[in-house]
């Protein structure tokens, strides 16, 4: 699935006390999640995940892997914080209804609350393309992806307003590969 979905396990889970400690809680993290995270704060992420998960899907965890467990769930709420604020949901939610749609070929998204230069609030929002969509020829050769992403622009645009999200939309692609490039840099 995506982030958004990943989010929503994780908000879910937090709100059951007796059945958190569940691999679903953490399922539908891709690869390309969260990448305009700081890099070492992703990776903690992303290490939290795979050390929560490990545990979960143990039949019978001992009672020391369970605090280990909850401490790792606890590191990924924390991590998240970002998106769990009230207005990054609401508008976490907006994009994903217009993303939605487009899934099949805009696998995930990313999203992060600040100020233009002129100090407006917006919300900096990245599509990750699947990398057969080829983003580098959107202009010239591609002109399905092309609208594609006018629609799914105009669509994110009209959701925003009918919300009341006062907040700009400044919308970005990438693909699946640069992604993975940015990444690796920024690990190395």
């Amino acid at each position: 699935m995506a982030m958004p979905e990943f989010i929503n396990h994780v908000q879910n889970a937090a709100k059951n006390p007796t059945g958190w400690l569940n691999p679903t809680a953490v399922a539908d993290l891709l690869e390309s999640d969260f990448h305009t995270m700081r890099p070492g704060q992703r990776e903690r992420l992303f290490q939290a995940v795979e050390r929560f998960r490990a545990i979960a899907e143990t039949a019978s965890p001992h009672p020391e892997q369970v605090i280990e467990a909850r401490a790792a769930f606890d590191l990924i709420l924390e991590i998240l914080q970002p998106y769990l604020t009230p207005e990054s949901e609401k508008i976490r939610e907006t994009i994903a209804k217009a993303w939605r749609k487009e899934r099949d070929w805009i696998p995930t998204f990313d999203y992060v609350l600040g100020n233009n230069w002129l100090d407006q609030p917006v919300v900096w929002l990245w599509f990750v393309l699947k990398d057969d969509v080829l983003p580098e020829d959107i202009d010239t050769k591609n002109p399905t992806t092309r609208e594609g992403l006018r629609r799914v622009q105009a669509a994110i645009r009209k959701e925003f307003e009918d919300a009341g999200i006062e907040r700009r939309p400044n919308m970005s692609i990438r693909s699946e590969s640069e992604v993975k490039e940015l990444q690796a840099r920024a690990t190395a």
